[in-house]
């Protein structure tokens, strides 16, 4: 579940650019990206790490391929479980010292390095990056529990929303959809929120 919430946390952060800007590097790493996913994937583990680690000397403070590379290693076993705090950590780093990544939620990250640092014996950095999990929680779960409220007190109710999202879109060209793809305001706090608090139940 971790590793899906991490993988969650990538698609939804914005950090992916450097693959879609328009330099020489963007096709090789693109090409690299495509091998090492489908050696993982038949479990050709070594060679989607080597591969990965090529990308990391075109993009050496790419988070994503850090990440990937430690849930290579997850999938290794728990004897690379170190090599996976290793990358895991300069994941954290890099999110926390740079702007560009000032969206990512590193969250599912914490909690997946307390989680390993705990297997490994070190409890006092396992409780560390726990404690980091749960004030990055509590503070997403506070902006979110005030943007509910403002939407409340402008008028906003749940039963409302649920009526508009029955109600048909017409396009130009008199085309009717219905709206159950948009997620009203409530209902994605709601979520948000439900998903911090299943984040919360993982933290030990």
């Amino acid at each position: 579940m971790l590793r899906n919430l991490i993988r969650t946390s990538i698609r939804v952060s914005n950090i992916h650019a450097k693959f879609y800007s328009f330099d020489t590097r963007v096709l090789e790493l693109g090409k690299l990206n495509s091998l090492a996913v489908t050696c993982q994937q038949l479990k050709q583990f070594p060679k989607a790490v080597s591969t990965y680690e090529k990308m990391l000397d075109i993009s050496p403070d790419n988070v994503q391929v850090h990440l990937s590379i430690a849930t290579v290693y997850q999938e290794m076993g728990s004897t690379f479980s170190l090599k996976a705090i290793d990358h895991l950590k300069k994941a954290i780093s890099t999110i926390e010292s740079s702007e560009e990544h000032r969206n990512f939620n590193s969250v599912p990250i914490y909690i997946q390095l307390s989680k390993l640092l705990r297997e490994e014996g070190h409890l006092q950095d396992s409780s560390d990056y726990a404690q980091k999990a749960t004030e990055e929680i509590n503070k997403a779960i506070k902006i979110l529990s005030e943007e509910w409220k403002a939407l409340i007190d402008q008028g906003h109710t749940e039963e409302e929303e649920e009526k508009q999202l029955q109600k048909p879109f017409t396009y130009e060209d008199g085309t009717d959809e219905n709206l159950d793809y948009q997620i009203p305001p409530l209902r994605r706090i709601k979520q948000e929120l439900e998903h911090y608090e299943s984040l919360k139940s993982l933290i030990k």
